[in-house]
């Protein structure tokens, strides 16, 4: 009897440890969902026990740079008491995929503890854009319907950004300047889906007439990833240059980052909504544009090459090539064209606009425009190889998060 009542406590005494320590693994997941919700992550998802592996999912729109965000995922996951042997990171855009990143956790809790250097766990860690495939086995090891918690979707954000068009070099005016205040709102509707309306508000023209309100930019884009490789935009609605049609980009990674082919085309018309022309029997009419882009990667330098032919606004066929690079978060690059209209060359800058962190002000959120760029022409006011702004930012959004890049960049924030 006292043998039974003794294998009997024994029993109890396991079942009630395994209970405990089961919650303890099921309570892991729930508090690192909820450290990132904390950090102002958003379309958050921590995979359940029942996966082999810790999977994550996330959205920024908290930091500038999406290295910045990166290293923050990492370092709260790495600092968290998890049972897993791998992690997998799946970056979102408007709720896809874009980016994953594999690493071993003891190795990222190693390097978080200053047991191995930087180099030595990012040598070990895999970042790929083929992030679709990760994705995608999420719902085998969900014990219930993925849901992701803080989501985008109808929650707009309030970028207020400067515009400016100038013209240096004429001989009665040396300098002839444009700033626009420019105000917009940026509003996920679905997967992939969202609009976005901006206004320029006049600060100070001299350069020409446009010195009333007026929208700058109105379209509703949708973006589709297809496969791993390939990356598909349709904007529709208000363009830039006094523009309005539909456009398409389409963008497929030959191998990795390195080498990939990006096709334009769209039908656009004139509209004077937003702005008064420079030459108007020339811009007030409909064109066709389409454009096939190769573009190179040298990763060791962060060296972009990109080759472009085909017609271009205004009914102008030709050849466009730019070099660009990133210095951190600054990029720089030279262009030069030649075209049926003419031939030109000029440069580029883009710089990042402080604060590197944004408040997380709830729903709604106003904050200055990510990054200031800069344009010069050599002949200011031609007309060649031009192109409009559509609300297309594919090729943007995905050099931000090339893996040769952003192994380089997470570096600083750690």
């Amino acid at each position: 009897m006292i043998k039974m009542s003794a294998r009997f406590l024994l029993t109890l005494l396991v079942i009630a440890t395994f209970c405990v320590f089961n919650k303890s693994v099921n309570a892991q997941p729930a508090q690192l969902h909820q450290q990132l919700i904390f950090h102002g992550f958003e379309n958050v998802y921590v995979s359940s026990s029942l996966c082999d592996d810790l999977v994550i999912t996330f959205e920024n729109r908290i930091y500038r740079s999406q290295a910045n965000a990166l290293a923050r995922v990492l370092s709260i996951t790495g600092q968290s008491k998890t049972n897993y042997r791998t992690v997998k990171l799946i970056v979102l855009q408007n709720e896809q995929p874009v980016l994953a990143l594999i690493t071993d956790h003891d190795k990222l809790q190693a390097f978080l503890n200053g047991e191995i250097s930087y180099q030595s766990w990012a040598h070990s860690a895999t970042l790929t854009l083929n992030a679709r495939q990760y994705h995608n086995q999420l719902d085998l090891c969900s014990s219930s319907e993925m849901d992701l918690d803080e989501s985008t979707r109808y929650r707009p954000v309030f970028p207020v950004g400067l515009g400016m068009r100038y013209q240096l070099g004429n001989y009665d005016e040396p300098y002839r300047f444009a700033f626009d205040l420019e105000p917009e709102i940026s509003l996920p509707l679905a997967r992939g889906l969202s609009a976005n309306l901006r206004y320029a508000i006049p600060l100070y023209n001299n350069f020409d007439e446009n010195r009333h309100v007026r929208p700058a930019l109105a379209t509703l884009t949708q973006t589709l990833i297809p496969e791993d490789d390939i990356f598909i935009a349709i904007s529709g609605g208000i363009f830039g240059r006094n523009r309005y049609g539909v456009h398409t980009a389409l963008k497929t990674f030959l191998y990795e980052e390195v080498f990939s082919i990006t096709f334009d085309v769209g039908r656009t018309g004139f509209t004077s909504l937003t702005g008064r022309p420079f030459f108007s029997t020339i811009e007030e009419r409909t064109y066709n544009f389409y454009t096939l882009s190769a573009d190179y990667r040298w990763r060791r330098y962060d060296l972009n090459t990109r080759v472009q032919f085909g017609r271009f606004l205004f009914a102008d066929d030709g050849l466009k090539v730019e070099i660009h690079r990133h210095f951190g978060e600054v990029e720089f690059g030279v262009f030069g064209m030649n075209t049926r209209i003419d031939s030109n060359f000029g440069f580029f800058i883009s710089l990042p606009i402080n604060p590197s962190r944004y408040r997380n002000a709830g729903p709604v959120r106003v904050r200055p425009t990510q990054r200031f760029p800069v344009s010069y022409r050599y002949r200011g006011n031609d007309l060649s190889a031009r192109s409009y702004e559509t609300g297309i930012r594919l090729d943007h959004s995905l050099m931000q998060i090339y893996p040769s890049y952003l192994i380089k960049e997470m570096e600083k924030y750690f």
